[in-house]
């Protein structure tokens, strides 16, 4: 559907930030909702990019990027793939706390996250597209706007490793490093709207295992620094099923239990609600 190293603070204390890649692009679009691995390689096989033409760097980005594709499992069993639902736990670490979650997903760019606690209640955020939106009993329903609703439209892209040139105009090979005791292909991808994202995929395997990105909400500017394992085979792609995520001290641990697709989501599904709709077009 979710890679931690080093803790970066840009901004003050927020509640926790939930994100991911492709299967978890939406995921990542909740960032801001939510209150909230071996030995190392020697230092000799790190390589920094090298002092090379820039559209050198692009190329080996863009092969990186395409074994990546051929590792989950190919374009065409990714392009079979309209929507998607999944399911599982959240857990907040040093807040000792739990919650359940079903994320919806459809082709091109929509998207519903519910998420819910026992004792806290129902956060909720959303797109269809056009309008983004929050729900949570702390603030209850709002439009997002801005920053806010650019990283929610860009992360709600359906199959976004598929069709990453729509999120980013570029993405550049920036060496070969060490990312919890793997060598890992650094990529830098300059979206087009929005804060550069690191990617790191496993020099063996391609897989993308660790993720950082800077997210804006009403807090301020936050680093959030992701690791995606448990690859696990759904139909004919491969998708992680494990998001750790460290942001400004604090741990989450996303865990997929069931991830569906081509079920025919309808349209409606991903409709903001009534108390959301009568916002739109107020102040």
């Amino acid at each position: 559907m979710g890679c931690t190293v080093n803790r970066r603070k840009s901004g003050p204390r927020s509640r926790k930030a939930a994100q991911g890649h492709g299967a978890l692009g939406a995921v990542m679009a909740t960032a801001g909702l939510l209150s909230i691995l071996g030995d190392p390689i020697p230092v000799a096989a790190q390589e920094k990019a090298p002092a090379a033409p820039r559209e050198g760097l692009e190329r080996k980005a863009e092969v990186i990027l395409d074994k990546y594709l051929e590792a989950l499992g190919g374009r065409a069993a990714l392009g079979k793939i309209r929507d998607r639902v999944s399911k599982g736990t959240l857990e907040f670490v040093e807040q000792g706390k739990k919650a359940t979650f079903t994320l919806y997903e459809a082709a091109p760019a929509s998207m519903y996250f519910v998420m819910e606690f026992a004792d806290l209640g129902r956060f909720e955020r959303g797109t269809n597209g056009t309008v983004c939106w929050a729900s949570d009993p702390m603030t209850g329903p709002r439009i997002l706007t801005g920053p806010e609703r650019n990283q929610v439209l860009q992360n709600a892209r359906f199959n976004r490793e598929l069709h990453w040139r729509a999120s980013f105009k570029k993405a550049e090979w920036a060496g070969l490093v060490d990312t919890e005791g793997r060598a890992c292909h650094k990529l830098t991808m300059t979206p087009w709207k929005g804060n550069p994202e690191t990617w790191y995929f496993d020099k063996t395997t391609y897989f993308l295992v660790r993720r950082d990105i800077t997210i804006v909400n009403r807090m301020g500017r936050i680093t959030v620094e992701g690791t995606l394992n448990d690859y696990k085979k759904v139909d004919d792609i491969l998708i992680p099923h494990r998001l750790n995520e460290k942001t400004m001290g604090s741990t989450q641990i996303m865990k997929f239990a069931s991830v569906a697709h081509n079920v025919r989501l309808p349209p409606e599904r991903f409709e903001p609600p009534p108390e959301v709709k009568a916002l739109i077009g107020k102040p």
